[in-house]
Parts: structure tokens; sequence; C-alpha cells
């Protein structure tokens, strides 16, 4: 869609980020995972999604077992919001504590 890097309504962000949430929401947790990795930070209108997406995307591959895949996404979470407002260095911090303990 060429449209997309122009346009929110195009890029549909908002709608994706929607989606996956309400997936998750109604126990669709591994159709919720590719909604959530459709941010890749290509489009300037998912970059307000892509550090909570990634911060889904490490908690759902921890739910699912895959310590490697959660580790890198709650990895890149952290990075991204490494220097967030205070008030949400909690999620940070949590991130890190569970990164942490998935192993090398």
């Amino acid at each position: 869609m060429e449209y997309a890097d122009d346009s929110p309504l195009y890029a549909g962000a908002h709608d994706r980020f929607l989606r996956a949430e309400l997936l998750l929401a109604a126990g669709r947790a591994r159709e919720a995972l590719g909604w959530y990795a459709s941010f890749g930070g290509d489009s300037f209108f998912d970059l307000p999604y892509l550090a909570p997406a990634q911060r889904r995307l490490g908690e759902l591959y921890l739910r699912l077992g895959d310590g490697a895949r959660a580790r890198a996404h709650l990895q890149r979470f952290t990075a991204l919001w490494a220097e967030a407002d205070p008030v949400l260095q909690p999620q940070v911090v949590q991130a890190l504590a569970r990164s942490g303990g998935l192993g090398p």
C-alpha cells in the first residue's frame, strides 16, 4: 500500500494495535502475535506503538515458552524505553527483570 507512509488512516497503526489487544483479551494469543509483529518501525505512524508491541511480543513468547524470542523482544522494548518518562519506568524495570531471568 503506497499511502501507508503518508497517512495515519492508511497505515492503520491504531487499528492494528487495537486488534492485537482485542485478540489477546479474547485468549487468541497466537493470532495476536502477528498483529504485534506488524510494528517494525517502517512507518512513522507505527512509532508510538513500536515499544508497547515489543513488550507484548516478549510477554506472549514468554507465555508460550519461547525464552529466546521473549528475551529479544523484551530487550528491544527496554532499549526503546530506556529513557522513558518516570511514570513508565516500572514497566522497563519489570521487562529488564523478566529478560534477565531468561538466560543468555
